[in-house]
């Protein structure tokens, strides 16, 4: 099988980018996540290059970029890789595609590869022990216009690089070799066409590297860089798959005896390099093309990713025990579609297998594949491109090219191997008078990342602005401290409420989440308001009549007050109102309300008659005044009898004999035989200490005042209809002023109401 040349002529190259440009802007990264100026876009287009790399003693890592103002160029930044502080920046050249970077010596050295829209450069930079930037070197490798080129490979103890390009002769290409001290060109070695992965192996007397042209696996020993050697050609099994562009990966034995090779055209193979057969297979529908190995002093193991391709295969993450290669046994495997495009590193005892997939960072347990620990990653349409582990305590490294909306950026997420639990403290109360609540955010175990810890709060039955101050903010726990700690400002208000409830909420950058939200109880310190009620009067009236009385609360209360009332009978009995009793409710926020009572008329003449209105068994408030008394004013003047149609009074002397009367009776039985005179009302309630008055108008329009001798009721009287229930007989003496003979208007008054006006004759 021919191979394709990897890349794409300069004109196309540039309309892509070009595109690309109007969608490229920077973002603020998420804590540990952070970004890097500019996106990845140039080396997405080259699956198995690299955007980063960490020195040999973890203390500078260094990230490749398209520039974020012109796009085209390359951006490099070095930076710290746990505390993402940036040392140093340089932008050069054009179309970035792969970096390394290596130990020569006592010099830190980091290697550029870049299209140039075509004829490939290495820019070569000394790193100084801060991160400063000098460029030593821009060496053009081709004058080819193809894009097309391999990764690159250093060699920090020969201070050589790799890297194959197009050499611009069909589809050939060149094997070039060249100094990390000058970076001027070794050698450069004839292929037949241009490897997209080349592999690095070196050990005591040997440097090899191994690709794949067509069909074969090459294995070329550089140990002299002037004088490269081809030393095996391995032919590969095709698999059947006839598109996609998945990529292939490879990576060799520790000791250099074996090479296992993934790639998505073909089986997998194990080789056995001094026979330069493949002893091993993993058998099944796979395109394998992409691969890790972990190896110590007992055993091997393989992690390899495979795709979907054009023709099939199926996604799967397979660990495969390759101690022996002649006998490789499948331990576990995964399938979830989201690792179809991941990123991947063992720990460096094995035990787990860390994967950068389209949302999140996995930390596995080996061989059972169970989640260890998981990190979200933040924006949207993710695309992992690198994940390392180093260092003896495995720190971890990943990159991802994301969109958060319609832009894209670079991002850098960097963690420890097993980050701490973080934990928010456990639910509290504060009184309402506390003036502020405390919460404590904890690490389970000291870390050397910086965590930044989100806090919020959010509105239960207690409001920000009201019951609270709505906080928010972040606190940063430096390396090494394990706790930190925010304040909730309480607002203390007069209000009698109930106990109010927030949640107090965390979102940590860095750690495993063991308490993410508590609760926040502000107890009310309020005393609940008072009840009243009001006395009320009101007139009979004709056609009768309400009384409203009005209860009140003191105060404002976001509590539902509850109250019951009832009305009880005094001197107006249940006959004179509408008995009621029920429970008045008062919503929060109100402090009226209102209990009507209906009064019934009637014709009686009678004196003022009261009712209550009791209050009892309050909720939420106390009752100071819980009794309204309704005064029923009587409205009835009294009504002396009268003869039918006529204004002559229904009247009797002592001797019951009707007017005219004399003025003097001498039957009369008493020494006084002055004249007596009886009138009658069907109306008159008699109560104890009523004062009854009488007069007189004679012809001449004199008053003469009657004194009234007895006010009874006449016994055994009975009533026809209630609002005439008593006959009551006023018995008057008629003075001695009055001497002339002819009609009287009399009237009488009672309940401080005056009857209405009859007549009597009199006689001398």
């Amino acid at each position: 099988m021919k191979s394709t040349p990897h890349g794409l002529p300069k004109a196309a190259l540039l309309l892509f980018v070009t595109f690309i440009l109007f969608l490229a802007s920077p973002i603020i990264g998420n804590c540990q996540y952070f970004q890097l100026p500019g996106t990845f876009l140039y080396s997405l287009n080259t699956r198995h290059n690299q955007v980063f790399d960490i020195s040999p003693d973890g203390k500078i890592a260094i990230g490749l970029t398209d520039d974020p103002v012109s796009f085209h160029p390359a951006f490099l930044t070095t930076f710290d890789p746990i505390m993402s502080t940036e040392f140093d920046h340089k932008s050069f050249g054009f179309g970035p595609i792969d970096v390394r970077m290596a130990q020569v010596g006592n010099k830190l050295r980091a290697v550029v590869l870049t299209s140039e829209g075509g004829p490939c450069k290495i820019y070569l930079f000394d790193v100084s022990p801060t991160g400063q930037l000098t460029q030593i070197a821009a060496t053009q490798l081709t004058t080819s216009i193809t894009s097309g080129q391999s990764n690159v490979v250093l060699s920090g103890n020969g201070a050589l690089g790799f890297v194959a390009v197009h050499s611009g002769v069909n589809f050939f290409g060149e094997l070039v070799s060249f100094s990390l001290t000058d970076g001027t060109i070794i050698k450069r070695f004839s292929l037949n066409d241009v490897p997209g992965t080349i592999a690095l192996n070196e050990g005591p007397n040997r440097r090899v590297l191994g690709f794949r042209i067509g069909n074969s696996l090459k294995i070329v020993n550089v140990l002299d860089a002037t004088q490269p050697v081809e030393t095996a050609s391995i032919a590969l099994v095709p698999n059947g798959e006839v598109s996609g562009i998945l990529g292939e990966a490879m990576t060799f034995s520790s000791d250099g005896r074996f090479v296992f090779f993934a790639g998505q055209d073909f089986t997998f193979a194990a080789i056995k390099l001094d026979t330069q057969q493949i002893v091993g297979t993993i058998p099944g529908d796979f395109r394998f093309f992409r691969i890790e190995s972990f190896e110590d002093n007992q055993h091997r193991l393989l992690a390899v990713l495979s795709g979907r391709g054009g023709t099939g295969g199926t996604p799967a993450l397979v660990l495969i025990d390759a101690t022996n290669p002649n006998a490789l046994t499948v331990l576990n495997s995964i399938e979830p579609t989201e690792f179809s495009r991941a990123a991947f590193g063992f720990s460096h005892d094995g035990a787990r297998l860390y994967v950068a997939d389209e949302t999140r960072l996995v930390a596995f347990n080996l061989p059972a594949f169970t989640t260890a620990w998981e990190q979200t990653v933040p924006g949207s349409s993710q695309t992992p491109h690198q994940l390392r582990v180093y260092g003896a305590a495995d720190e971890i490294l990943g990159a991802w090219n994301i969109s958060p909306g319609t832009n894209f950026a670079a991002l850098i997420g960097a963690f420890p191997a097993s980050p701490p639990n973080v934990s928010l403290s456990e639910s509290t109360t504060v009184s309402e008078n506390g003036g502020s609540a405390s919460f404590t955010v904890s690490l389970s175990a000291p870390t050397n990342h910086r965590v930044k810890v989100n806090f919020s709060t959010i509105d239960g039955t207690a409001l920000a602005g009201l019951d609270y101050t709505n906080s928010a903010g972040t606190i940063t726990l430096e390396p090494g401290v394990t706790s930190g700690s925010f304040t909730i400002p309480i607002i203390n208000d007069q209000l009698d409420e109930p106990d109010e409830t927030l949640t107090v909420k965390i979102t940590p950058n860095l750690g495993i989440v063991t308490r993410a939200q508590s609760t926040l109880t502000i107890l009310d310190d309020d005393p609940p308001p008072t009840l009243t009620i009001n006395d009320v009067s009101g007139i009979e009236g004709t056609f009768g009549n309400d009384l409203f009385f009005e209860v009140t609360l003191s105060a404002v209360s976001a509590k539902t007050v509850t109250v019951e009332y009832a009305t009880v009978a005094n001197s107006a009995s249940e006959d004179d109102f509408v008995p009621l009793k029920g429970t008045l409710t008062f919503l929060p926020g109100q402090i009226r309300n209102t209990v009507v009572v209906s009064i019934f008329p009637d014709e009686l003449s009678e004196s003022d008659e009261t009712f209550t209105v009791n209050l009892s068994n309050p909720n939420d408030a106390i009752i100071t005044d819980g009794q309204g008394v309704g005064t029923i004013i009587d409205d009835d003047a009294p009504l002396l009898a009268t003869e039918t149609a006529s204004q002559r009074a229904i009247a009797l002397d002592a001797m019951l004999l009707r007017e005219p009367f004399l003025l003097t009776n001498p039957n009369y039985l008493g020494t006084d035989k002055r004249a007596r005179i009886s009138l009658f009302t069907l109306n008159l309630i008699l109560t104890p200490g009523l004062v009854v008055t009488a007069e007189a108008v004679d012809s001449q329009q004199v008053v003469h005042q009657l004194p009234v001798e007895s006010v009874q009721n006449v016994p055994n009287f009975l009533a026809i209809v209630p609002e005439e229930p008593f006959l009551t007989q006023i018995v008057l003496k008629l003075p001695e002023d009055i001497v002339g003979a002819g009609d009287l208007q009399v009237s009488i008054k009672a309940h401080d109401k005056t009857s209405n006006r009859v007549l009597i004759s009199i006689k001398p």
